[in-house]
Order: C-alpha cells, then sequence, then structure tokens
C-alpha cells in the first residue's frame, strides 16, 4: 500500500505518492554500501483497525503505522 496525499488548492491533478519497500538492514559503521535489494511494499495499516492492540496515545491520534520487525529496515520513494 501507499500513502496518497492530493493538494487541490495547488491544482486538482497535485498529487505526491509515497510508497515504503522493505529491505535488509546494513551495518552502522559509518561506510557507504550499494543500496540493498528491495523485499517489496511494507503495509500500511490504519491505527483504528488494531485499536485494541496498541497503546491508547496511538488511538487518540489515529493515522496509521508500518509494522516492522527490528532487523528490517525501509526506503521512502516518492512520485507523482
Amino acid at each position: 500500500m501507499q500513502l496518497a496525499f492530493q493538494f487541490p488548492e495547488v491544482h486538482k491533478k497535485a498529487v505526491c505518492h509515497i510508497d515504503f519497500q522493505r529491505t535488509l538492514r546494513i551495518p552502522d559503521d559509518n561506510r557507504e554500501y550499494p543500496l540493498p535489494p528491495g523485499l517489496g511494499r511494507f503495509p500500511v495499516e490504519h491505527v483504528d483497525d488494531f485499536a485494541d492492540k496498541l497503546p491508547g496515545t496511538w488511538q487518540a491520534h489515529g493515522g496509521v503505522f508500518i509494522p516492522m520487525y527490528q532487523s528490517e529496515a525501509l526506503w521512502i520513494t516518492s512520485f507523482r
């Protein structure tokens, strides 16, 4: 899933799509590494759908979240 933001006050076709790609973590050792392989999109979940399993502060704020394991990383892509 991707997030889509529309800006009709700017232009009727002004839209920004943001995609969250699952990938592997790289070492945190101040060296440069090539971009790791993409492993598909992260799911973007609605807080309301998991209200009984999330902290009350999340429920009060609402929105979306991306579930991920500590061993995972992500990169963000955006496009029109």
